[in-house]
């Protein structure tokens, strides 16, 4: 009856191992806590939200090694007098990117603080949610690893 004995338990491993999990998910349930808080704040300056239009001012080239060259398009608009420049889009064409230079866009801004847009915080609470899913399901995934000798 040996056959079906199961092998000891390694404690060394088991104790990483319950460490493992113990620190996926509880970073997994921190990111999704503040997505849901981060989701919160989005319709709270969703329903308050101001569109203003920007003009497209600068492009700067920026180079990453994983993707290639890209081109960062900056917009200037006005909000209550004040002069804002700010992040609009990133594209991976020079032609398209030269292009846009000049153009009249649409920015939907928070009227509480008008350096932050709408699709920056929507984004960020997509990326909390995205992460913090992920590092629980590889927490919850690590759980039904076994820890046993084999082969000895």
């Amino acid at each position: 009856m040996d056959i079906l004995e199961k092998p000891p338990v390694r404690k060394g491993l088991q104790i990483v191992k319950w460490i493992l999990i113990l620190s996926l998910c509880c970073g997994g349930i921190l990111l999704l806590q503040a997505g849901y808080k981060e989701s919160l704040r989005y319709f709270s300056v969703c329903d308050k939200a101001v569109s203003v239009q920007a003009v497209v001012t600068e492009i700067r080239e920026d180079w990453d090694s994983e993707t290639g060259t890209e081109y960062e398009l900056y917009v200037s608009y006005t909000y209550r007098g004040t002069q804002y420049t700010d992040h609009y889009d990133t594209l991976r064409s020079r032609k398209k990117a030269e292009a846009m230079l000049g153009k009249e866009v649409t920015v939907t801004i928070n009227p509480e603080d008008p350096t932050e847009q709408l699709k920056d915080i929507k984004s960020n609470c997509d990326m909390y949610l995205l992460f913090g899913g992920l590092l629980l399901m590889c927490g919850v995934f690590c759980a039904a690893l076994h820890c046993h000798k084999w082969g000895v």
